[in-house]
């Protein structure tokens, strides 16, 4: 009886450090695409107004430190992000003093479609009815 319960907690354990091993995976991929280069937003969407064009001319650079550059011109807005692939969430934020369509940004993204390429994501805020995709350049 005493060897049952020592291998049952013994594989709880495994599977505990498998999953946190998976999900560690899942962050440094989902970090190493993000930071690969620079993305554009491609579409934008709160309810029914598109702010897609407002975006063009941007760029955005998530680096490995946590933090996001959007580039316009000559000039450099840094915010910060995070990765919680578990949930499949990216949250931006820009300080406040932002260009108001930076600040449309600050939320939890839930990631609906992702590829090395492309990033497709909806606010985790169920009353935020908004839609972003971002492109790799």
């Amino acid at each position: 009886m005493k060897n049952a319960f020592t291998l049952v907690a013994l594989l709880c354990l495994t599977l505990a450090g498998c999953r946190k091993a998976v999900t560690e995976l899942q962050t440094k991929t989902l970090m190493e695409i993000i930071t690969s280069g620079q993305w554009f937003i491609d579409q934008f969407t709160e309810g029914t107004t598109t702010y897609t064009q407002d975006y063009r001319g941007y760029d955005f650079k998530f680096n490995d430190n946590g933090t996001v550059n959007a580039y316009l011109a000559s000039a450099v807005t840094v915010g910060t992000f995070s990765v919680d692939a578990l949930n499949k969430r990216i949250s931006s934020r820009f300080p406040a003093g932002s260009a108001p369509l930076l600040m449309r940004l600050n939320e939890t993204w839930t990631v609906t479609n992702a590829s090395l390429s492309l990033v497709e994501a909806k606010p985790s805020d169920p009353a935020r009815t908004s839609f972003l995709r971002i492109r790799a350049r």
